[in-house]
């Protein structure tokens, strides 16, 4: 007698991309799985790409190891789900009517990069959520390397991958020195050499991560007290997401804000344009409280 299918399940299929993008389709397949109580099946993170590795960069973006194994099933019981049960590809995320709910032998999948116009769009609301889960899945080696390292409370910047001129940066730095009136110590997150980077690690107070891994630096990034993170980096966009931290994005490729309306009222997000005299109360709030 053939097997009857049980409940439905939840499925991120995660795209062959850095580590950002990655997180943006296990994020979306989460939340959906938390608000309708199903299992969720994670790809592997440990897909080998070889643009890094020909390109000679710092990080191999290799991210075996990063995350503990999803689930308890064998891997014949996960071939057979993502092989026989119903694919719904990219449902909107939330909670299911009961028909939809109660139907046996559905795979919700999520496996598409969100539109740049709104990475978070459809996770926002469930920060808390992601950072709890995000953080519960991360294997011990990676947790104690992170808690060894100097707290980024003590900092003020956190630059992301460098792809804006380096004048930008530069003369964000200066202006939040200003507004905080000390020399506010800067760390620079990027996977650019030391060469690359001589233009930034020339000033002073400024110096560059120390992590090991991509999702140390990540996480890292997120304990910040400001953000800059560089435009169009998903990896800079998901610190911010998860930090507590005032976010300076860049005004001609500001889209949409990654962490919710809400949250937004206690910690900045968005552009700081002209004189630092016009910035908004909150933004020279935040930056003012840094000791």
């Amino acid at each position: 007698m053939r097997e009857k299918k049980a409940s439905s399940f939840c499925y991120a299929q995660l795209p062959r991309a850095g580590l950002g993008n990655m997180l943006l389709v296990w994020a979306r397949a989460q939340a959906f799985a938390h608000l309708n109580d199903i299992e969720l099946i994670v790809a592997s993170w440990g897909g080998v790409k070889v643009g890094p590795i020909l390109r000679r960069e710092r990080q191999s973006r290799f991210y075996f190891g990063y995350f503990k194994k999803n689930g308890n099933r064998n891997f014949f019981r996960r071939q057979m789900i993502l092989r026989t049960y119903q694919w719904i590809v990219e449902p909107e995320i939330e909670r299911l009517s009961n028909r939809h709910n109660d139907a046996a032998g559905n795979l919700y999948v999520f496996n598409q990069i969100p539109h740049w116009a709104d990475y978070f769009k459809g996770i926002k609301e469930h920060r808390k959520l992601i950072l709890n889960r995000l953080y519960s899945m991360l294997e011990e080696k990676h947790r104690e390397e992170l808690a060894g390292l100097e707290s980024p409370g003590e900092d003020f910047a956190k630059v992301g991958h460098v792809r804006a001129p380096f004048s930008y940066f530069t003369n964000a730095i200066e202006r939040l020195r200003a507004v905080s009136g000390k020399p506010l110590p800067v760390t620079i997150f990027s996977d650019g050499y030391d060469d690359e980077l001589e233009e930034l690690l020339k000033l002073p107070h400024v110096t560059r991560s120390c992590a090991t891994s991509d999702v140390t630096d990540l996480l890292l990034l997120s304990k910040a007290r400001v953000i800059i993170p560089s435009p169009g980096s998903t990896f800079g966009y998901w610190s911010a997401f998860l930090s507590n931290a005032a976010v300076l994005h860049h005004p001609d490729h500001f889209h949409s804000t990654v962490r919710s309306e809400t949250f937004n009222r206690s910690f900045y997000e968005g552009c700081a344009k002209g004189e630092t005299d016009s910035w908004p109360s909150l933004l020279k709030e935040n930056i003012r409280s840094i000791v």
